[in-house]
């Protein structure tokens, strides 16, 4: 009660239609959890895991490895995070927020995993007039391409969908 995180010893992760079982390599408490198959032409691509941290350090993890140490780590994320193939190369994009804090303009940043690697910024929204709380992602408009879709919490609190193609 009152706080705002997760507990990683909690978190669980589903495999197909196994039973549920704990994730290793979570810290200990977390803002959010991300999950996704890394795009593969032979279906055995690995599960990739997300999570950020309380002091905005977002982590990499494939849940699946025999050791817990993040594979990927990035400083200065916001809460809410996704990870989805959008430019349907092979090569998933990592979606966060900034991590400026209540009261700085909120931003969007996508970063590709590439051979294992987080890149630089691809893309940085210029400032938001309020905050992200929610990311996902879809053909919204049936071309055959997806959409990011981002749920902004603005100032006069109300609220208001953003979708990015």
């Amino acid at each position: 009660p009152g706080q705002d995180l997760f507990n990683g010893a909690s978190a669980l992760l589903r495999s197909g239609d196994k039973e549920p079982a704990p994730v290793s390599g979570l810290p200990a408490k977390f803002y959010t959890l991300g999950r996704a198959r890394a795009p593969s032409a032979q279906g055995m691509a690995p599960v990739y895991q997300a999570v950020v941290d309380p002091a905005g350090d977002l982590r990499l993890v494939d849940p699946t490895a025999a050791h817990a140490a993040p594979v990927l780590t990035l400083k200065g994320v916001g809460v809410a995070l996704h990870l989805v193939d959008l430019t349907d190369d092979g090569s998933l994009e990592v979606i966060t927020t900034g991590g400026g804090g209540p009261g700085v303009e909120d931003l969007l940043r996508i970063h590709r995993i590439k051979g294992g690697k987080l890149t630089g910024p691809l893309w940085s929204s210029a400032g938001l007039p309020g905050a992200i709380t929610a990311l996902g992602h879809g053909d919204l408009d049936g071309d055959g391409k997806l959409e990011l879709v981002a749920a902004l919490a603005n100032r006069a609190g109300g609220a208001q969908l953003m979708v990015l193609r």
